[in-house]
């Protein structure tokens, strides 16, 4: 089983010029905001078979401490491609530019809960 560290990055897909495996390419003046999680990252997957093609329902919940206004305004119903760190320096990609993730937030008293969702033609961990 692949192990992941507490470490995203995300990147609003408007702001992404290209990506290139896992290589994520941004637009001049852009930047990817670097998130760590306080709770193990453990993305779900589930897949589902369709009248043409299997699909897969990816989501990942993370657990941060409380962001700033900026971050929460940036990425609050954005569409995002979020990269995740394996233990083995590997990089792992939820979302594309064709199949992005969409990221929702629910603040709490101490801590920020990011939320990401997508479904893909490719599974997340093959």
């Amino acid at each position: 089983m692949i192990e992941f560290i507490n470490k995203i990055e995300i990147c609003p897909i408007t702001d992404i010029q290209s990506i290139s495996g896992t290589t994520i390419t941004m637009k001049q003046d852009k930047t990817k905001d670097t998130i760590y999680s306080i709770n193990d990252i453990l993305p779900d997957e589930r897949d589902s078979e369709g009248n043409i093609n299997i699909s897969y329902s990816q989501s990942l919940s993370v657990i941060c401490d409380k962001l700033n206004s900026s971050l929460l305004e940036k990425y609050r119903n954005r569409k995002v491609v979020v990269k995740l760190f394996t233990d083995q320096q590997d990089q792992v990609l939820l979302g594309s530019l064709d199949f992005p993730a969409r990221c929702s937030m629910l603040p709490k008293l101490n801590t920020d809960v990011l939320n990401f969702v997508c479904e893909s033609p490719e599974p997340l961990l093959s």
